[in-house]
């Protein structure tokens, strides 16, 4: 059971029950209170095995009843993170379900990750994450620190996203300020399927970051579920296509020269 005198992450606004993507993967689109009024999208994804076990990606805290639902779905066994941003909420699942925390490589060195437990329990880039047969952690390229996501062989392929691919068309859960104010100003909604122009303060080194795409690109998948935005399944990888175009060719500004981080 989680320590009561703890203080958690709040549970902020989100789907009022799980969607089911397949048979095994499963998403709650919630939402990242920033600052004050400005909240983004997050969605959780969880991965139940034939045993019954789950593993949890991108956490976010979620109202009883969904997590009344997420214990009916099975037994949660694993906690990942897979961005080094992310985890907020990872010690509230590792707590409350008594799961296994799991990091990527080089993320708790990292004086700009976010606080999670600690734990010598460290992903293998390449390999499967636990619990999920099959899958593969993949660690970008040029990057500042650690981002990564998880290619899933479920409906055709999935994609499990962390902050590279984010879907700037927005999510449901995204407060007014941001939909209307700070998305449009900053250049994260972008409308598209990509990456987003704030990506390069966060993650860049001035490395070309673009290296990355004709990899994920040559991945066989047709669904994306985006840390960030709504989920985009089926033709995903045509709509990330275009929406990576639109960074070369200048309709998408602010991703810097040659996607170095430099303008």
């Amino acid at each position: 059971m989680p320590d009561t005198k703890k203080k958690w992450p709040a549970v902020q606004p989100h789907d009022k029950f799980i969607t089911k993507v397949t048979d095994n993967v499963y998403t709650v689109h919630g939402c990242f209170q920033f600052k004050g009024p400005i909240r983004f999208g997050l969605c959780m994804t969880l991965y139940k095995n034939d045993d019954g076990e789950i593993t949890i990606m991108n956490s976010n805290r979620v109202s009883k009843k969904v997590e009344d639902e997420i214990r009916k779905l099975g037994t949660v066994k694993h906690v990942c993170r897979i961005v080094s941003n992310h985890g907020r909420a990872d010690e509230y699942y590792v707590e409350t379900f008594g799961a296994t925390y799991w990091d990527i490589p080089g993320a708790q060195e990292h004086p700009k990750s976010s606080t999670v437990p600690a734990t010598t329990n460290i992903l293998e880039v390449g390999g499967p994450l636990p619990g999920i047969p099959d899958s593969k952690l993949m660690l970008l390229d040029n990057l500042s620190q650690p981002d990564g996501m998880v290619l899933l062989k479920d409906g055709g392929g999935i994609i499990v996203g962390g902050d590279f691919i984010q879907n700037g068309r927005g999510s449901k859960h995204d407060s007014f300020i941001f939909k209307k104010v700070i998305g449009p100003v900053s250049g994260i909604k972008t409308h598209a399927l990509t990456t987003p122009p704030t990506y390069q303060e966060f993650y860049g080194k001035g490395e070309d970051m673009s290296v990355n795409c004709p990899v994920i690109l040559a991945l066989e998948f047709d669904t994306i579920i985006c840390a960030h935005g709504s989920s985009v399944v089926g033709g995903a990888k045509e709509d990330l296509r275009k929406g990576w175009a639109l960074i070369n060719t200048g309709k998408i500004k602010g991703i810097g020269e040659n996607w170095s981080g430099k303008n």
